[in-house]
Formats: C-alpha cells, structure tokens, sequence
C-alpha cells in the first residue's frame, strides 16, 4: 500500500507517529499511514457531481422500471442502484482508509481501518525484535531496462520495494509495506526495529 498510502519515516512525524512509553513494560511504537493526497478530493467531487448529473438525467425512467414487474426491468433497476451506491461507497472508503503498525518487541500489529471502523486486524509475532527486511521486485523489465541505454533512463521499469517481516510461526514472511523508494523502507525498517 506504501505506493499510494505512504506510512511516516520518521519519529519526528507526530502526527502519524506515537511512542507509548509504560513502567515495566516496552515502549509500543504506533505508525499511521498518510491519506491520499488532496487532488483525489477534486477527482471524488468530480465523480460525485458526475454521478449526480447521471441520477437526473436517468431519475423519471429509472423509476418507471422499478415500478415494473418485468424480472429484467427489475435486474436492471438494482443494478443500476447498486452501481450509484457501490461507487461512492468504495472512494469514501478510499479516502479514509487508514493503516496502522502496532510494534512492542516481537509483538507486531497490522491494522486497516476505514473512517476509524477496523476492518482487519493482524496479530503477528515475530522471529526476532528486529526481523524485517527490503527486498526488490520487479515485475517484468521494459525494453528500455533491457537494453540499458541512458538515453532511455528515465523509461526504465525501476520496479519497487517491499518490507517484509519475519514471522516466528512457520517461519513464514510476510509483506507488510511497498514503496517505490527503497531509502523510505529502511527507515521503517530501522523505526520498527528499534521497539
């Protein structure tokens, strides 16, 4: 998700980071993703005012149909409801998802949350205190990466990053984190191992 909700970097960044500091027990380290930026705003009233002018272009015959005891009529009534409803839906809930890390030694918490509401919530523990690591992934490399010409540089499939965390059970690794800079995910990495 770190290519479109980018989690904080850094202690300094108070407002999306914590450190719960408790007598006898380790500090618990809460990272909060960013929300997306504000053009997605411009680009949800757009679609809103978009779905508006559609609803009353179509409201009187939409109506008809749902008065009708035809089954395609009605197929067609809810779907198109369903469709008014289920797009604004789903960008609201982009607009406000949230994600959250939890970290206190090898305890470590994923959390998705939209509009304060957790929809999942993943309780890990983990190898070690600090068992994370960056890895690189590149999908497929595009004839400007394959060829390497530096005029062509700036075409290159880079690919991107993924910060992956070592989980005790199974000795399975998950990915927690994504980003097209790997600079950002080692200071993640280097933030979470420190709780």
């Amino acid at each position: 998700m770190g290519l479109v909700f980018v989690m904080p970097v850094s202690e300094k960044e108070t407002d999306h980071v914590s450190v719960i500091k408790e007598t006898g027990a380790p500090s618990t380290l809460l990272l909060k993703s960013y929300g997306l930026p504000y053009i997605f705003w411009a680009y949800i009233a757009a679609l809103f005012i978009t779905l508006f002018i559609m609803y009353m272009a179509i409201k009187a015959p939409l109506i008809k149909i749902g008065k009708s005891e035809d089954i395609i009529n009605l197929l067609i009534y809810y779907s198109v409801w369903a469709t008014f409803v289920s797009i604004p839906s789903f960008l609201l809930g982009a607009l406000f998802y949230e994600k959250s890390f939890i970290k206190s030694g090898k305890n470590f918490v994923i959390k998705h949350k939209i509009m304060g509401l957790t929809l999942i919530s993943k309780n890990l523990v983990l190898k070690e205190k600090d068992s994370f690591s960056v890895t690189h992934h590149l999908d497929s490399p595009n004839v400007a990466r394959k060829n390497r010409l530096e005029s062509m540089r700036a075409f290159q499939n880079q690919g991107y990053f993924t910060l992956r965390a070592h989980i005790a059970k199974k000795d399975k690794i998950i990915i927690i984190d994504r980003h097209g800079r790997k600079a950002d995910l080692k200071k993640i990495e280097g933030l979470l191992s420190q709780y």
